[in-house]
């Protein structure tokens, strides 16, 4: 089944899970889409956002760092790290608060 549907729908029906408040069902689902094959930026994004609501900084802070890894456009910085996860994710201040606070633990 998750073969069938592609990974950037994946999460989107996850970060609408992680929106509603539902944190174990994203979580659940990231399991899932996570071990089904290699690491996507897309799904990456959402992963860092549920570890963050979460208590896992580590994770969340490895997860955007994996993203900005994958992406040669925006070299690896404070700023233009904000910058990319703020216009990936729709939300300046949450993204601006996630950066913030995976940084600080």
């Amino acid at each position: 089944m998750m073969g069938q549907i592609p990974r950037t729908y994946w999460a989107q029906i996850i970060k609408a899970h992680y929106r509603l408040g539902d944190l174990a069902e994203a979580d659940r689902l990231l399991t899932l889409i996570r071990s089904a094959g290699p690491d996507d930026p897309t799904v990456l994004l959402v992963q860092s956002f549920v570890d963050w609501k979460m208590g896992r900084h580590e994770a969340a802070r490895e997860a955007v760092g994996k993203i900005m890894a994958m992406n040669t456009l925006y070299p690896q910085s404070p700023d233009r790290t904000r910058r990319f996860i703020s216009h990936y994710w729709g939300d300046d201040e949450e993204a601006a608060r996630m950066l913030r606070e995976v940084q600080a633990h």
